[in-house]
């Protein structure tokens, strides 16, 4: 765990980190496939052939996650740590709406200036990101498991800037924060 700009990042060693004897299950696209002694196996129809034989593993508790939420997600403007920063979007008053994106948006640059910071120290190909398996915020880097459907932080600050440009959010309500961390509205 390592501190980046006030924020608590777990850098190393999280539930998705790349490192040895830690197994990360990965898809790989195309036609699945065996070892020969494996396929072997499987068409062997002889008796007394020897067959695959499952290993018992112990289970451990699926850990609960909010509504809309994954185990391991994106930070955004509306997804901070890992929930609905207000609860359900669809709930929020409109005359609280604005009030609150510019509560959101001043919050999120901090996070986007901690992914600038953790990419200053570890390179640029590092993501911040948010995991309830681990209880916080974690660092990405192109070896770990998730890292190619996690966006950075940094990219969404375009969406922030979409809403603007399509007129669903005031660029007065926000321009100054946007400004501080070197975007023009």
């Amino acid at each position: 765990m390592k501190q980046v700009g006030g924020v608590d990042v777990t850098v190393s060693g999280h539930s998705v980190d790349n490192r040895e004897g830690v197994s990360l299950l990965r898809t790989v696209p195309g036609k699945l496939s065996y070892t020969p002694e494996i396929l072997a196996q499987i068409l062997s129809d002889e008796e007394g052939a020897p067959r695959l034989r499952m290993q018992e593993t112990e289970s451990t508790p699926v850990i609960p996650v909010p509504d809309g939420s994954s185990l391991y997600m994106p930070v955004t403007v509306w997804q901070q740590e890992g929930e609905w920063n207000h609860g359900n979007p669809l709930k929020i008053p409109i005359d609280l709406g604005e009030a609150y994106f510019r509560q959101d948006v001043e919050s999120f640059m901090k996070l986007v200036d901690t992914e600038r910071q953790l990419k200053e120290d570890y390179g640029d190909d590092v993501k911040l990101a948010y995991s309830h398996n681990d209880g916080g915020y974690i660092m990405l880097t192109p070896d770990d498991l998730h890292y190619d459907d996690i966006p950075s932080t940094e990219d969404g600050v375009g969406a922030i800037l979409e809403d603007v440009r399509r007129g669903f959010r005031d660029a007065e309500g926000v321009r100054d924060v946007l400004a501080k961390y070197g975007y023009n509205v």
